[in-house]
């Protein structure tokens, strides 16, 4: 089964990978002929027989975004109602096991001294565990994934395709004045965003610094406790829900907070912004950031 991979201290930022993923691949060519919607031609994707299945609607929509739905021989109850994995049948990990597929992609792992994961390891399943929690997951995904699904150069060419943009915005703010950031992301309790975290590689990418991303630890989220807030001093919080919040949610916010200011409230799914308008989120969040950042004083000692 393929674990989470170890994260050491030695970290790349956001917007580094992406502004090196764009610089190398700014001189690449024109793309290779492609089918309808840019996916790969069929031929391609038939020169690599595997079947899979998957149990997670985000691996599903990134089997959508390869185009390499011709895999897929099962889906979770969720991710078969997605346009154009109707006719494939939805299966739970009993129904996976029945399809004796060749890779399963899913949310987490079964307990290594569980019945069905000695199954999968007795039938020689390949489990890959599909829960990205920030952009360096994310493009180790095509890697690792996208690579056994169309292959290796269209899988490249699709992590190009997301990282290139990313780094033209995150290159946008070279030399230019870091607010000190905070990014919210739940309010039962409020918490904020960690080091491994979208929120904190979108802070990255759009030219803030993000608090957390030096002293957040492996955490994905950190309580947002008093005595934590005071400690990070940040200039700027951002609260990032993936629906709008009411009124009354505002305020409970802002007393959680101390009353905080300034807080801007964002509305994107800081999870799966990548399968969908990466390049907008990101701008968005650069546009606040900007607006938010006071000139840098170039006559200050």
């Amino acid at each position: 089964m393929t674990k989470p991979r170890p994260r050491g201290p030695g970290r790349w930022t956001a917007s580094a990978i992406a502004l090196i993923a764009g610089l190398l691949c700014s001189a690449c060519g024109a793309p290779e002929n492609t089918g309808p919607a840019g996916r790969p031609p069929a031929a391609r994707a038939a020169d690599l027989p595997l079947r899979v299945v998957s149990l997670s609607p985000v691996a599903s929509r990134f089997v959508l975004l390869l185009g390499a739905e011709n895999r897929l021989v099962g889906v979770d109850s969720d991710s078969a109602q997605f346009p154009g994995l109707e006719a494939i049948p939805a299966v739970d990990l009993a129904g996976a096991l029945a399809l004796m597929p060749d890779l399963l992609l899913a949310a987490a792992s079964p307990a290594a001294d569980t019945p069905e994961a000695r199954k999968l390891a007795d039938r020689a399943i390949d489990v890959v565990e599909f829960a990205p929690r920030d952009l360096e997951d994310v493009y180790a995904l095509f890697r690792e994934v996208g690579s056994r699904l169309v292959g290796r150069a269209e899988a490249l060419k699709r992590e190009v395709e997301l990282a290139r943009p990313l780094g033209v915005i995150g290159g946008a703010s070279f030399g230019q004045r870091r607010l000190r950031t905070l990014a919210v992301t739940g309010f039962e309790p409020i918490a904020f965003a960690g080091a491994h975290s979208f929120e904190t590689d979108l802070i990255e990418l759009a030219g803030a610094h993000s608090l957390t991303h030096a002293h957040g630890g492996e955490a994905e989220r950190i309580a947002a406790t008093p005595d934590r807030l005071a400690a990070y001093a940040p200039e700027l919080i951002l609260v990032i829900t993936p629906t709008a919040v009411s009124a009354a949610e505002r305020q409970a916010v802002a007393e959680g907070l101390d009353g905080f200011q300034p807080i801007e409230f964002l509305t994107f799914n800081a999870r799966t912004f990548w399968l969908e308008d990466p390049t907008a989120t990101a701008r968005l969040v650069r546009e606040v950031i900007v607006q938010r950042t006071p000139p840098l004083d170039l006559g200050a000692p």
